[in-house]
């Protein structure tokens, strides 16, 4: 689970805003690649990626306002939520995070190229 909070945004950049977690070493799933890399599961402009499946979402990054907060969550069954603002935006995991097969595993976690520079909480 991590949570961030939107300092500003760009109303220039559309939807740059890409959020999720990788079992890839952090060298190969680098945010502004993450989409296509193995063992990564991502949220990202009308879209999640979860392993290499890409599905269709209803979150728009770009929507978001300085002072939201965004946060991914994913549970023991690997499923990856996507929250704003303590609302869920979208869920997906289709093929889930392996949490249970790889427990020693460690998540890295993904946040880039973004229309909106964000702080840890």
């Amino acid at each position: 689970y991590f949570r961030l909070q939107i300092n500003s945004v760009d109303s220039g950049w559309l939807g740059g805003l890409v959020v999720g977690v990788s079992l890839s070493p952090p060298a190969r799933a680098g945010p502004d690649r993450a989409g296509g890399e193995p063992m990564t599961w991502t949220a990202q402009r009308g879209r999640t990626n979860s392993n290499g499946c890409e599905r269709q979402c209803e979150w728009r990054p770009e929507a978001l306002h300085p002072g939201d907060e965004v946060a991914f969550l994913v549970n023991l069954d690997g499923i990856c939520f996507l929250f704003v603002n303590d609302e869920e935006r979208c869920r997906f995991g289709d093929p889930p995070v392996p949490v249970k097969s790889q427990p020693e595993a460690r998540l890295s976690l993904l946040v880039g190229p973004a229309a909106a520079s964000a702080s840890d909480l």
